[in-house]
């Protein structure tokens, strides 16, 4: 019986310790180079559809915004209350966000 409960204490020693040869994974660290600026992911889901990921696409009279020449306080502006066939975001989006995408949309521009 003592055999038993030593080979049974050495099996599930063997087994704690994990698979031989498996190696442990480390997450992979992104460089802050490769990560999507902040309002990135708020553009894809409200802006992208008419603007585009590039800000150029042009769909239901959306401006191109690579060639904006809107300051920040205008860009928040008319997301904030719209333009044209552009519907308001004050409703939809908070402030910060709000912001957040006007400086992303400052990116989008062409040099």
């Amino acid at each position: 019986m003592r055999l038993i409960i030593i080979l049974l204490m050495a099996i599930l020693f063997v087994f704690s310790c994990g698979e031989p040869g498996k190696k442990e994974t480390k997450k992979a660290i992104v460089p802050k180079a490769a990560q999507k600026p902040e309002g990135y992911a708020t553009y894809k889901q409200h802006c992208a559809l008419c603007h585009g990921m590039k800000g150029d696409l042009g769909v239901n009279g959306s401006g191109d915004l690579t060639a904006s020449t809107l300051t920040l306080e205008e860009r928040i502006e008319v997301i904030t209350n719209g333009r044209n066939t552009m519907m308001p975001y004050k409703t939809i989006l908070k402030r910060e966000e709000i912001a957040s995408v006007a400086k992303y949309l400052q990116t989008l521009k062409k040099e």
